[in-house]
């Protein structure tokens, strides 16, 4: 039976015969042909055998080939599904063939239903040229369009394209949404801290003509005469114009504080007692304290007035009556939180894009100068917290203070220059006393020297810090105390004090400064030996911390 199956192989490929046949090789003779048979019978089986042989190990590398395509797809399609960016491949007539998980999210269809669609239903018209432009070249540079997807709003994306071989496009699209609202928070930021440092060198040049203008008022006042009443009038407008650059100063830079360890619910329910009468009948206000708040990092009189202005924001939110709920907890990250939440108008994105901008008020004119809020940032920098807020419109806004803990260098509280200021002190205290009077602004300087010298004071006076120092070279009589501003031309106050106490140890200084932050010297330090007297003074500061210097070796630690 084999042998009959291996006929035409052996037709094909028949033996060997040698020339001439041995002498029983003879027709008719039958020992011949059964030992061709069994020839016959012995190499078909062995190239059966054979041909088997390389048919399993054929099936075995086609098997293996298989398996590892399959292993291939199935990485491919994990790698594709899974990936973190969206993922979609279309046809050459811009019909989506696949659509990865994170694709299915961005487009707002499931896979299944998107196949098939032409991907132009998921783009604005305005973005359908760069994406056909990303055809031109193969592989295509990155570049933003917004996409539409089903039921939900406009995402921006940064897409990558590429031409595939048959004309298809596949695309990878990377939602740039937070992105772009971290580059707007910076933006933000930054406009801030820009708009800040102008209304810190405004606030400071107000500082120093209110300094004058309300110096000399007072003069005219303690002289009464028929100009008292216009004296009065002055002053009273110089004190407001001096709130409003203090509300400056505070949004501008980081105020100069003191901080000690304070009894969060405590200080919150003592600010609430006073702010009740000014809320108004027609708004609750109601306190929740949480008895696990930790203790806050910061000054009582900077803490009422973040309380102050966001209890007030409230009111105004309410014109027609609400309900105003402060809260205190601990925040995740340890700080104490004080919430602040209202049931007013809300705001829109508009709104809330701008509310922490000097002079940005949705009020009507008259009733609001914009500094609110921008005041609290400013504030809530200085101590070290953050602010956040949420708004929704029709149903109120919520706003969040996160103040830190205390440290280990904060102590109790300390004596500000004004503190001193009890009474009026006694006239002509300071006779025979020498002061070294040192500021760049001349109005300043003479109102000064006039109201020391007025006091009984010797008074010399020198226009910046470079010639002070040189007067007190050539000075060989004595000084009792030197009484600079901080920033100035050629020598600054802090410098200029430095330099005078390693001639003259012991020397008293008192700084004058119409800022409020960081440009006051010795924050680090906390020197017992200097004082901050912040512009505008009046002439009873004036002449209360001068005198407390004199007395004493400090006039309490600076902060």
């Amino acid at each position: 039976m084999c042998a009959i199956f291996m006929c035409p192989v052996f037709l094909a490929h028949p033996p060997v015969v040698p020339a001439e046949f041995p002498a029983w090789w003879a027709v008719g003779s039958a020992a011949p042909a059964a030992a061709a048979l069994a020839f016959l019978a012995v190499a078909s089986a062995a190239w059966v055998v054979t041909l088997r042989a390389r048919v399993r190990r054929q099936t075995e590398q086609i098997r293996r080939q298989l398996e590892h395509e399959a292993e291939l797809e199935a990485r491919f399609r994990d790698l594709f599904d899974n990936a973190r960016d969206g993922i979609w491949i279309t046809d050459p007539d811009g019909l989506i063939t696949a659509l990865n998980r994170v694709g299915e999210k961005l487009l707002g269809l499931p896979a299944k239903e998107a196949v098939g669609r032409p991907i132009a239903e998921f783009i604005p018209p305005e973005d359908i040229g760069k994406a056909r432009a990303s055809r031109i070249a193969t592989i295509g540079l990155p570049f933003e369009l917004t996409i539409l997807p089903r039921g939900g709003s406009p995402t921006p994306v940064e897409v990558t394209s590429r031409v595939q071989p048959d004309g298809g496009v596949q695309t990878i699209a990377r939602s740039v949404a937070d992105r772009k609202a971290i580059q707007e928070r910076v933006q933000r930021a930054q406009k801030l801290e820009a708009v800040g440092r102008l209304a810190g060198g405004i606030a400071h040049d107000f500082n120093n003509l209110l300094t004058v203008i309300n110096g000399s008022a007072e003069l005219l006042l303690a002289d009464g005469g028929a100009s008292a009443p216009l004296a009065r009038d002055i002053l009273a407008a110089g004190n407001r114009a001096a709130e409003l650059t203090r509300h400056l100063l505070a949004f501008s830079r980081p105020r100069f504080v003191a901080p000690i360890a304070l009894d969060t619910n405590a200080v919150v329910a003592a600010s609430l007692v006073l702010l009740r009468r000014v809320t108004g009948a027609h708004v609750e206000l109601v306190y929740k304290p949480d008895p696990n708040t930790p203790r806050v990092r910061g000054e009582t009189g900077i803490i009422d007035q973040i309380l102050m202005n966001l209890v007030l924001n409230a009111r105004d939110a309410m014109p027609d009556g609400g309900r105003v709920t402060v809260r205190t907890s601990a925040a995740p990250n340890g700080f104490a939180r004080i919430a602040v939440s209202d049931t007013g108008c809300g705001m829109d994105a508009n709104t809330q894009a701008k509310i922490f901008e000097p002079f940005f008020t949705t009020k009507p004119v008259g009733q609001g100068v914009g500094l609110g809020l921008a005041t609290v940032f400013g504030l809530v920098q200085s101590l070290g917290g953050a602010i956040r807020f949420g708004s929704w419109v029709g149903e109120g806004t919520t706003f969040e203070v996160d103040l830190p803990p205390p440290g280990p260098g904060d102590g109790p509280p300390v004596k500000s220059a004004s503190a001193v200021i009890a009474a009026p002190p006694p006239r002509r205290q300071l006779a025979g006393k020498t002061v070294l009077l040192v500021d760049d602004d001349p109005p300043v300087r003479m109102l000064v020297r006039n109201v020391l010298e007025g006091d009984g004071a010797t008074v010399y006076s020198a226009e910046d810090g470079q010639a002070a120092l040189d007067f007190c070279v050539a000075h060989a009589g004595p000084l009792d105390l030197v009484l600079t501003d901080v920033i100035m031309p050629r020598l600054t106050g802090r410098a200029l004090a430095d330099r005078l106490r390693e001639t003259r140890p012991g020397l008293q200084v008192v700084f004058m400064s119409a800022y409020s932050g960081s440009e006051f010297p010795g924050a680090d330090e906390r020197d017992d030996e200097w004082v901050l007297l912040p512009k505008p003074f009046t002439t009873e500061a004036l002449l209360a911390v001068v005198n407390d210097a004199l007395q004493k070796n400090s006039v309490g630690k600076l902060g």
